[in-house]
């Protein structure tokens, strides 16, 4: 029998209230199983209108649950498509609208950590997009699926490979899993090392059975799992190499087809995909778990035309405009499929507009979990339910790109605006796309009369699109402010200006005060007086108190510690039982004067380790390095909790939050944060924003007013 985590019971009794049908004789929380294929196209499966390729197991599934019509993926391509399921966060916020790399903190608040809290197991296959490991040695990274929520991932860590569905090794969290008989191309550099010559072991396969490992292993407690599968996407380096991109160990019942190759292969992946999605609920009954698991079925975007398979050979974006890369119906609408036996009623369908931020939300209140504040997200249970009346609704629905000729797409309710950059190149498929588009080229669709976006209303409605500008406008996302509709400004009236006063971890070439200043709306203006090396003492004593007053800040944040431990100098320490007490009570004093808030900050760890692997908290004997300061910082962070409390300051305890980051990433790879070699003290671009996303989540609860202003 497998060890069980335990279920916290706050979650278990939220759950059984939250989800219509669940009684108290119920053992546990649902599992939740969601796959994610990739590029996938609206068309391509039965249920969705397909008539050519065969997906009898998926198209029963939809028989059997509930069917998504207006279902959207995070993006165009992947890698931000998957960042905004993971958070929970559109690409307004997580800021990513392009393929580039990405790698996660390990402080974002993924829906697999959250559920890990609470006490699922929660595990992954396929693709991990936001890792970037190029070579072994970068495996223990931030990014790493185990330090974002997930006990277990078996699979890609690198977008790239992802490729080649026959590699020579996958990763088994942190380990190389050799794939027998496979060998990469050496050759020719256009395969970029994602080709393989020697083919024997297809990766599908094998990441399906460990899916299925997972479940089996987990069957007796609450579970996660992520199959993100990388077909039917193609070999993008396959097709250009060897002139079919479609990668699959045979055609199956196309085999005979009088079709290309790269069609027949494409089918066949759809076609073996879909028979796993029937081995899957074989699974489920076999150890009967099938009424306690919500399964749900998606793409990561639209329809692909890579690998030389055509997207109108199969009609894969069906009625709609556009496919991957496009904001176009076709680029970001996705089959979505929802079956839970008993809990979502058989053969349904739903209109509802929902999209891949939803996911967190959604997985939050089934498993009796609270999301996060800043999630985007709205659980769309109560559709999963049968309650459309009880289901709330978005706004809008945003995403942009930095990828095709279309930048920015918005929905509100039925209407859709498609955003042109001046002289993009125009996608094959979009048939309404212009061909040389003004540099302010908005164009209306209504979608209920206008499935394929083949109509610009603008012109018959130019007060809707102002209106749809105006509101996306105010909210500052990312990806939407271009030249044509600039940011209005801010009167220094209506300006909040903070302050930030500290020692270099503080500033912006070397700690986290830069990126923590990008947190903000363009409403408020962040005044950085950091100055590395200096301690509470000398930051006065250089008199640099008068220019931080005359900025007249309406909050100051106030971190040091580092630069005043023994051995610093006589002008620089402090005594954290008294004097660092004493300069911290002036700064409060002397900032409430002018009608300034300060917000203590307790002093951002050091990241230094214990041989136990745990970062080091309690000073010993060798303890010291460079001049001889003490390395834990936990004195003076005791004493800014204590001035906090004493003088009724908001405190953010960053020094505890920090030990407990690094705990949980570990000393490998928190070593990805260090600007230079043995620096365990300041930040990378990497740990600066890992460290300004801690003091965000922070703030939210020391200080509700200011954190109103985060983006």
């Amino acid at each position: 029998m497998p060890t069980l985590r335990l279920f916290s019971l706050a979650a278990l009794c939220l759950s059984l209230l939250s989800i219509a049908g669940f009684t108290p004789a119920d053992e546990r929380p649902p599992n939740i199983i969601y796959i994610m294929t990739d590029d996938l196209g609206y068309g391509d499966l039965g249920c969705y209108g397909q008539e050519t390729v065969k997906t009898p197991n998926v198209d029963r599934m939809a028989e059997e649950g509930l069917r998504f019509t207006d279902h959207y993926a995070g993006h165009t391509v992947c890698r931000p498509s998957r960042l905004v399921l993971w958070t929970g966060k559109h690409v307004g916020h997580t800021g990513l609208i392009g393929n580039r790399d990405r790698m996660l903190t390990g402080t974002e608040h993924t829906v697999a950590r959250l559920l890990q809290d609470a006490g699922y197991a929660t595990g992954g296959v396929g693709k991990w997009a936001l890792g970037n490991v190029e070579e072994p040695s970068e495996v223990d990274n931030p990014g790493h699926p185990n330090h974002n929520g997930f006990d277990s991932w078996f699979g890609y860590l690198n977008q790239g490979t992802a490729h080649n569905f026959y590699p020579p090794f996958l990763w088994d969290n942190k380990e190389q899993f050799a794939l027998s008989g496979n060998a990469l191309m050496t050759d020719n550099p256009q395969a970029r090392g994602r080709v393989s010559e020697k083919r024997e072991t297809y990766s599908h396969d094998t990441m399906t059975d460990r899916a299925f490992a997972f479940i089996r292993r987990h069957h007796e407690q609450p579970f996660l799992l992520h199959i993100h599968w990388t077909i039917p996407h193609a070999n993008n380096e396959g097709g250009r190499v060897l002139g079919d991109g479609m990668e699959v160990p045979d055609y199956g019942i196309y085999a005979d087809k009088d079709w290309p190759n790269p069609e027949k292969g494409f089918a066949a992946m759809v076609t073996r995909m879909d028979g796993d999605v029937g081995r899957l609920f074989g699974l489920l009954k076999e150890l009967g778990i099938d009424e306690q698991t919500l399964v749900l079925f998606t793409s990561d975007n639209g329809a692909h035309q890579e690998g030389n398979h055509e997207v109108e050979f199969f009609d894969s974006n069906g009625p709609l405009q556009g496919f991957k890369r496009s904001m176009h119906e076709g680029g970001i609408r996705v089959p979505m499929i929802a079956r839970w036996p008993g809990k979502v009623e058989a053969g349904t369908v739903t209109d509802h507009p929902s999209a891949f931020w939803d996911f967190l939300p959604t997985a939050c209140e089934i498993a009796g979990v609270e999301p996060p504040v800043d999630t985007d997200g709205i659980s769309y249970l109560p559709t999963l339910l049968g309650k459309p009346d009880e289901q709330e609704k978005h706004v809008y629905l945003y995403w942009a790109s930095s990828e095709g000729a279309t930048s920015v797409g918005i929905r509100q309710d039925n209407w859709k605006l498609v955003k042109y950059r001046a002289n993009g190149k125009k996608n094959k498929g979009e048939t309404d796309a212009p061909e040389t588009p003004a540099p302010d080229d908005w164009r209306l669709y209504d979608l209920s009369q206008d499935i394929s976006e083949a109509n610009n209303v603008a012109a018959q409605h130019p007060d809707r699109v102002q209106q749809m500008l105006a509101m996306v406008r105010e909210d500052e996302l990312a990806g939407f402010e271009e030249t044509d509709h600039p940011v209005a400004p801010v009167s220094a009236e209506d300006k909040v200006v903070v302050a930030l006063v500290g020692d270099s971890t503080v500033t912006d070439s070397s700690g986290w005060g830069k990126a923590f200043a990008g947190k903000f709306r363009h409403d408020v203006e962040v005044k950085n007086f950091a100055m590395g090396g200096r301690s509470a003492k000398s930051w006065l004593a250089e008199d640099r108190l008068p220019a931080a007053l005359e900025a007249k800040p309406d909050y100051v944040f106030i971190q040091f510690g580092h630069n005043g431990q023994p051995g610093k100098g006589p002008e620089r320490e402090t005594d954290p039982a008294t004097t660092y007490r004493d300069y911290l009570r002036q700064y409060v004093t002397e900032f409430r004067a002018i009608g300034a808030e300060p917000i203590i900050v307790s002093s951002v760890t050091r990241r230094d380790f214990t041989e136990d692997g745990t970062i080091r908290t309690e000073p010993t004997a060798d303890d010291v390095y460079g001049d001889g300061v003490t390395r834990p910082l936990k004195p003076w962070a005791e004493a800014a909790k204590a001035v906090a409390e004493e003088t009724g300051a908001p405190f953010i305890d960053l020094y505890q939050v920090s030990v407990a980051y690094h705990n949980h990433l570990g000393e490998t790879a928190s070593w990805d944060f260090s600007p230079k070699e043995n620096d365990i003290t300041h930040f990378n671009e990497l740990g600066a924003e890992a460290i300004a996303n801690l003091i965000v989540d922070e703030l939210r609860k020391a200080e509700p007013k200011l954190a109103k202003k985060l983006k």
